[in-house]
C-alpha cells in the first residue's frame, strides 16, 4: 500500500456530479457556453489548492494470484476537518470522466456542519487512473462495477490506517453513475460506510431506454418538442437528398456515419435539458421554426455555441474512432465499454412521438458494441446480472438518500419513490432543475431544491448521530478535565481528613472483631487442656 502526494496543485474550483462526471458535461462538450455558465453560475471557485495524491490500488481484487497494482488519483480537503475520533469522512466518488480538480459544492456545507474531511477518488480507467495507460479490450476487462466498488472499499481500509484518529464514520457521495455507485456500495460493502447520498443515481440499467426521450419531450413541453421533431426531420430530408456531407460539415462531423450523426444530434438537445438549460434550447429553436429559417443551420449554430467545435468532431460518437483510433480513445472508450458490458442505457427512438431519428434504435447500439469490442461484451446479460445483484430501482440498502430533479431525463433510470424509512427519496419538481443539481452550492436554488437539500442535511445528521453524540460527549469530558483545578485550602485538607477517617473506621472494626475471635479461641483451647489433664 502506497500513499503519496506530488507537487502538482489543482485549484479546487469545480463541483461535479460524481466528481466531474455527468453533471458537468463530458469532455467533448466543455468547449462552449454550457460549461462556462455552469462554472460561472453554479459552482464555487475556491482559492485553495489541493495536490494530486496517489494510492497504490489493486488491479484485480478478485484474483487468487499475487495482485498487480496501478496508481489511482485522489484529493483530500481538510478545510473543516475536526481531526478527532468519530469525526466523519466524506468519500466523493469519481465517475466516467477525469477528476482534474477537488470537487466542491454542497459537500462543503455538509463538511462544515460535521467537521468532516472530504476525500475524492478518481474512478479506475478515467483521467490519470488508467492502468498502464491502456484502453485495449484486453485491459478493459478490469473495468467493472465490482472492481470499482472494491476500489472504494480497499481505499477506505488503507486510508483509515494512516489516520491519527479512530472510529471515523465514512459517507459515500456521488451523482449520476457515481450516484449509483454510492448506493451499490452500501449494498456490496455495508460496513464500509454509514450512509450515502445518491444524487440522480442511475441505479436501474435499462437496455431499451426509450423513456429517456419521452422524459426530454415531457420536460420541454409540446411546442419545443414539436420544434425538435421538425429539426430531426429536416436533417433526415437533407441526408435522403444526398446532402449528408454538407449538413454534417456544419458540425465538423463528416467522419460520422448516419446513425452516429443522429445520435449526436439527439444528445445535443437532450444535454441542454439534462443540465437545466432547456430555455436556452427551446427559445431559439421555436423561434427558428416560426421564422421559417434553415433549421439545420440554426441547430448546428446552437450546438457549436453550446458545446464547442469538438462536440461533433471528436471520438465520442464515432464508432470507427472508438474501435481503432488508439490516441483518441480517452474521449469515450471507457464509458462505452461500461455501457456495452454492464449498464447499457441505450437511448433509442420511442415508437410514438420520437424526438430523435428512428435510425437510432436498439440494433444500432448493439451493433456498435460488437463492432468496437467484439464478443468480449454481452450488454443484455450484463444488464440482467446487474439488476439481479443490486436490485435495479428497488435496491435493498440502508441509509441511502436518493435525490432527483424534475427536468432530468435520467430520473427514469433512478429510484422514483421512498423505498423505506432509511431509503428516502425526494424529487425536486422545479423548472430548470437538472441532473445532480443538489450537489451544487447555488445561492439561487428554487424552493423545491432548497427543501431537498434540507432533507439531505437532516438525514445525514440523523445517520451520523451515534458518532456526533460521542464527539460531543468526549468534548464535554475534555473540557471538564481542562477546567478542573485542585483545591488545596485548609477546608480541602479537612475534607480529606474526614474521608480518611471514614475509610479507616471499617478497617479498625474488622481488627477489633478479629482480636475478639482470637480471644475466644484461646479461652476454649485452655479449657480443653485443663479437662485433658484432669483425666
Amino acid at each position: 500500500m502506497v500513499f503519496a502526494a506530488v507537487k502538482i496543485a489543482a485549484v479546487a474550483a469545480i463541483v461535479a456530479c460524481g466528481a466531474l462526471g455527468m453533471q458537468l458535461p463530458p469532455q467533448h462538450a466543455r468547449g462552449g457556453e454550457l460549461f462556462a455558465d455552469l462554472v460561472k453560475n453554479s459552482i464555487s471557485l475556491g482559492s485553495e489548492s489541493h495536490q494530486e495524491q496517489w494510492f497504490q490500488q489493486q488491479l484485480d481484487h478478485f484474483t487468487t494470484k499475487e495482485p498487480l497494482h496501478f496508481l489511482q488519483r485522489y484529493y483530500v480537503d481538510d478545510t473543516y476537518w475536526g481531526n478527532h475520533d468519530n469525526n466523519p469522512i466524506i468519500l466523493y466518488i469519481g465517475g466516467e470522466a477525469p477528476m482534474d480538480t477537488m470537487p466542491k459544492g454542497f459537500i462543503d456545507v455538509l463538511a462544515k456542519e460535521h467537521n468532516a474531511k472530504v476525500v475524492a477518488l478518481e474512478h479506475r480507467f478515467y483521467g490519470k487512473s488508467t492502468p498502464k495507460n491502456d484502453l485495449s479490450t484486453e485491459n478493459l476487462r478490469f473495468l467493472s462495477i465490482e472492481q470499482a466498488l472494491a476500489d472504494l472499499n480497499h481505499f477506505i481500509q488503507e486510508y483509515t490506517k494512516q489516520l491519527d484518529t479512530k472510529n471515523n464514520p465514512w459517507i459515500a457521495v456521488g451523482g449520476s453513475y457515481p450516484g449509483a455507485l454510492s448506493a451499490w456500495f452500501r449494498i456490496a460493502y455495508p460496513n464500509a460506510t454509514v450512509a450515502s447520498i445518491s444524487s440522480s443515481g442511475v441505479v436501474k440499467p435499462i437496455y431499451n431506454f426509450h423513456g429517456f426521450d419521452e422524459q426530454v419531450a415531457e420536460s420541454v413541453g409540446p411546442e419545443c418538442a414539436d420544434s425538435l421533431r421538425r429539426i430531426t426531420a429536416a436533417y433526415e430530408a437533407e441526408i435522403a437528398a444526398g446532402r449528408g456531407k454538407q449538413v454534417k460539415a456544419l458540425f465538423g462531423a463528416e467522419a460520422l456515419n448516419d446513425p452516429d450523426f443522429f445520435y449526436m444530434l439527439a444528445d445535443s438537445a437532450a444535454m441542454a435539458v439534462q443540465y437545466g438549460t432547456k430555455d436556452k434550447l427551446c427559445g431559439p429553436m421555436v423561434a427558428a421554426v416560426k421564422a421559417n429559417v434553415s433549421l439545420t443551420e440554426a441547430f448546428a449554430n446552437f450546438t457549436l455555441a453550446k458545446y464547442g467545435k469538438e462536440f461533433g468532431y471528436g471520438c465520442f460518437y464515432d464508432t470507427g474512432c472508438l474501435k481503432s483510433n488508439v490516441e483518441r480513445w480517452p474521449e469515450g472508450r471507457s464509458w462505452r465499454w461500461q455501457k456495452c458490458s454492464q449498464v447499457a442505457f441505450f437511448q433509442v427512438a420511442p415508437h410514438v412521438g420520437s424526438l430523435r431519428s428512428s435510425i437510432v434504435d436498439l440494433e444500432y447500439h448493439e451493433n456498435q458494441c460488437f463492432e468496437i469490442f467484439g464478443d468480449a461484451v454481452d450488454p443484455s446479460a450484463g444488464v440482467a446480472e446487474n439488476i439481479q445483484r443490486y436490485g435495479g430501482d428497488n435496491p435493498q440498502g440502508h441509509n441511502i438518500f436518493y435525490a432527483n430533479a424534475g427536468d432530468d431525463p435520467w430520473q427514469r433510470a433512478s429510484v422514483t419513490t421512498s423505498l423505506s424509512e432509511d431509503q428516502p427519496f425526494y424529487l425536486a419538481k422545479c423548472d430548470l432543475c437538472g441532473h445532480c443539481g443538489d450537489l451544487h452550492n447555488g445561492t439561487a436554488d428554487p424552493a423545491p431544491r432548497k427543501y431537498q437539500k434540507e432533507l439531505i442535511r437532516e438525514y445525514i445528521a440523523k445517520w451520523l448521530a451515534p458518532w456526533t453524540s460521542q464527539v460531543a460527549a468526549d468534548a464535554r469530558v475534555n473540557a471538564a478535565a481542562v477546567n478542573y483545578t485542585p483545591n488545596v485550602s485548609g477546608q480541602s485538607l479537612n475534607h480529606a481528613s474526614e474521608v480518611s477517617f471514614l475509610i479507616l473506621t471499617p478497617i479498625l472494626c474488622l481488627f477489633v472483631a478479629f482480636k475478639a475471635i482470637m480471644h475466644v479461641d484461646l479461652v476454649r483451647d485452655a479449657a480443653v487442656t485443663v479437662r485433658t489433664s484432669l483425666l
